[in-house]
C-alpha cells in the first residue's frame, strides 16, 4: 500500500532519503543533548509511531518531557489541539525562564 497522509500532497524521495539520513546522525547523539525538550505526540500520529516516546525518554534523561495531544493526528499545530498545543509550548518555555 502506497504511503498515504491527507498532511503531504505530495511524495519526495529526495527529502525523505535526506530526512532519514539526517535521523541516523541524530539517534548518535542523543544522549548528549542536555537542555530540556519539548515533545508533543499524539497516540493517533499516523506517521511517527507512538513507541518512539519510550525510547527517546530512555535515551534522553530526565530533561526529556511529552504532552499526548489525542484529539490530533500527525500535524498537531494545524488540528484540534492546535491552541492547547500552543499554550503549553508557551508555558514550557516560561517556566525555562523561571
Amino acid at each position: 500500500q502506497p504511503f498515504f497522509n491527507e498532511s503531504y500532497e505530495f511524495t519526495n524521495f529526495r527529502s525523505i532519503r535526506q530526512l532519514y539520513l539526517l535521523s541516523l546522525e541524530g539517534r548518535k547523539s542523543l544522549d548528549k543533548i542536555t537542555c530540556p525538550v519539548f515533545h508533543a505526540h499524539s497516540h493517533k500520529d499516523d506517521v511517527i509511531n507512538p513507541i518512539i516516546v519510550d525510547w527517546l525518554k530512555t535515551k534522553m534523561g530526565p530533561n526529556y518531557r511529552v504532552n499526548w495531544y489525542d484529539n490530533s493526528g500527525h500535524t498537531m499545530p494545524l488540528d484540534k489541539d492546535a491552541e492547547k498545543i500552543k499554550a503549553d509550548i508557551s508555558q514550557f518555555f516560561l517556566d525555562l525562564s523561571k
